[in-house]
């Protein structure tokens, strides 16, 4: 199986260019300049932080770290991990540090077998709109096993509709390659219908 890396630069060259702006404090003028035109790209309320970023610290204290990311602005998380914790004790944190959930992690696993209505209910309980797949087995990385994704997604996408919420895929470098002639990520891409 001939593989292709289609963006490796790229992606070396957007990761030094955001660690080098995160570093120098660059990211807050944009910000201020904004501010200063008297308008606000992102409101408030779509200031999200990804929970799979804070895992260390919410494995310690998941409670006292939503309230500490609620003090300093975020209003909306992403969870990646409940660390023992139901999906109705984390709803009741949330709710007390003034936060929403907007979608959960879950595993590929999970969503293409027989526990993904449990984990559609789990997303409801939370509050979010999302379940997000956050990575593919490696066993699926082929031009196969990426038709087999596709064809779970669509039946998990729409099972996920249904219920009201949206399913999303959390594509990462390696879902852009290009295995014996054939993208991968335009396999996922091309074959769900719109109405997805």
């Amino acid at each position: 199986m001939e593989t292709q890396h289609t963006n490796g630069a790229r992606r070396a060259f957007l990761g030094t260019a955001l660690g080098a702006l995160a570093t120098v404090g660059l990211g807050a003028a944009p910000a201020a300049a904004t501010a200063r035109r008297g308008c606000r790209r992102i409101p408030p309320s779509g200031i999200g932080m990804h929970l799979y970023t804070m895992r260390t610290v919410l494995a310690a204290d998941f409670a006292g770290t939503l309230e500490q990311l609620a003090d300093i602005g975020y209003a909306t998380v992403g969870v990646s991990g409940r660390h023992g914790h139901s999906p109705a004790a984390i709803r009741q944190m949330l709710d007390r540090a003034r936060l929403k959930a907007v979608l959960e992690h879950v595993g590929y696993d999970v969503v293409t077998g027989t526990r993904l209505p449990q984990a559609l209910q789990d997303v409801h309980t939370l509050g979010g709109q999302w379940i997000v797949v956050p990575s593919l087995p490696g066993s699926l990385h082929s031009p196969d096993g990426y038709r087999e994704v596709a064809r779970q997604f669509n039946r998990a996408g729409l099972a996920a509709r249904e219920s009201g919420l949206k399913l999303l895929y959390h594509n990462h470098g390696s879902d852009h390659e290009v295995v014996d002639g054939v993208s991968l990520y335009d396999i996922t891409g091309g074959a769900s219908p719109p109405s997805m």
